[in-house]
């Protein structure tokens, strides 16, 4: 009895999954016979269809050439693209060139266009040497660039002016830009430091730094840096100003979802939310230190009126360190205003609220100088920044 009742079970699945895929078979032929009469329900069968079966790569490219001619280049680029990562094909890939070009994405359609230009069919080869041919009179992007930043700003924690800033110029070793040389100039420092001194060797670098490194990035948002150089002390800190070498590698993911900026000759209020992340891990020979860096935000969008803008948010920071040093293991809990002059400059004023708790430290020595200022602390930091890639 229990083998017949199995028996039966097995054949209700059977037929389960032929109904299933009938049904899935339904919806999609329905969707190609209405892709002449009605192409805005052909496209929800064929979205519908893809739900129930979303490794067919038919059903993606189709849905793209669809998507296509009722001119949504960018949905049917993610359809290409989605068939594609199921199964490599030339002619996806050509296809997906084609809308970037639409898109006015250049560079990107170049490299698709490369990708295939060596394909083993006569014929893609030859549309992806008359592509390359049709960008030719477009330039491509440099690969010399520039990153100038500046920032000081001043905190009530510490009742101190700080600065610090960077010449940054590198040379792009792929058209992709994912590899990199580069060149930097540095310089931090503040304004109470003198010699030997708790707070102001705890805060404050005071030096000027020239190095050289390497860039990678291999995917959107992750930078990873490796660099050597020279640090020239500004400052007496106690063994006379010494010279020291830097060697640094810092790995640097940010990713977020931001508001869009538009114009306007009057005061508007578009209250868009925004978040990011921004995370680093790197090792310092100079400090003989390791240190993680984490910060999120999220805020609203609140103000803008010409090309100025005012961005309000919470954040929340997290530093730990391998020597465990008071202060930079700690978390803070805060929020700030952003004042964007105008969006072209690249200039940023900003006032934040941290309310800052040490972790626990390891050594005795950091204990001491933690309690020296307590568990916890409020700090009130005022900014202005300049940030520009060039």
């Amino acid at each position: 009895m229990h083998i017949r009742r199995l028996g039966v079970l097995a054949a209700l699945m059977s037929l389960s999954s032929v109904l299933l895929f009938c049904q899935g078979r339904s919806v999609a032929d329905s969707a190609y016979a209405l892709m002449g009469s009605n192409p805005a329900e052909a496209s929800r069968l064929f979205r519908q269809a893809l739900a129930g079966d979303p490794k067919n790569v038919l059903l993606h490219r189709q849905l793209g050439y669809l998507l296509l001619s009722r001119g949504e280049s960018e949905d049917a680029l993610e359809q290409f693209t989605q068939a594609d990562r199921i199964s490599p094909s030339d002619t996806s890939t050509l296809q997906r060139a084609y809308i970037l070009v639409s898109l006015g994405k250049a560079e990107e359609a170049r490299s698709l266009f490369r990708e295939v230009a060596i394909s083993s069919t006569p014929g893609i080869r030859e549309k992806a040497g008359a592509g390359l041919d049709s960008l030719a009179s477009i330039p491509e992007p440099p690969r010399r660039w520039t990153h100038l930043y500046g920032a000081t700003y001043y905190d009530t924690r510490w009742k101190t002016l700080f600065y610090q800033g960077h010449f940054q110029h590198g040379y792009d070793l792929s058209t992709d830009h994912r590899w990199s040389l580069y060149g930097i100039a540095s310089v931090s420092g503040d304004n109470k430091s003198r010699g030997v001194g708790l707070a102001p060797l705890v805060i404050s670098d005071n030096s000027f730094l020239l190095a050289f490194g390497v860039r990678v990035k291999p995917f959107t948002g992750l930078m990873i840096d490796v660099q050597e150089g020279l640090a020239f002390d500004l400052l007496d800190k106690g063994a006379g100003r010494i010279t020291r070498g830097d060697f640094r590698a810092v790995a640097v993911y940010g990713a977020g979802i931001y508001a869009p900026f538009s114009h306007h000759d009057n005061l508007t209020f578009p209250m868009a939310p925004f978040a990011d992340i921004y995370a680093s891990v790197g090792y310092y020979s100079r400090y003989r230190n390791a240190i993680c860096y984490a910060q999120g935000r999220a805020g609203l969008h609140a103000a803008e009126v010409s090309r100025t803008s005012v961005d309000v948010y919470a954040r929340l920071d997290l530093v730990g360190d391998t020597e465990g040093l008071f202060y930079n293991n700690l978390v803070e809990i805060g929020g700030g205003v952003r004042i964007t002059p105008n969006v072209d400059w690249g200039l940023y004023l900003i006032g934040e609220y941290h309310r800052g708790y040490y972790s626990d430290v390891s050594t005795t020595a950091t204990q001491e100088r933690a309690l020296l200022y307590g568990a916890a602390y409020n700090s009130v930091r005022l900014f202005v920044v300049f940030d520009r890639l060039f």
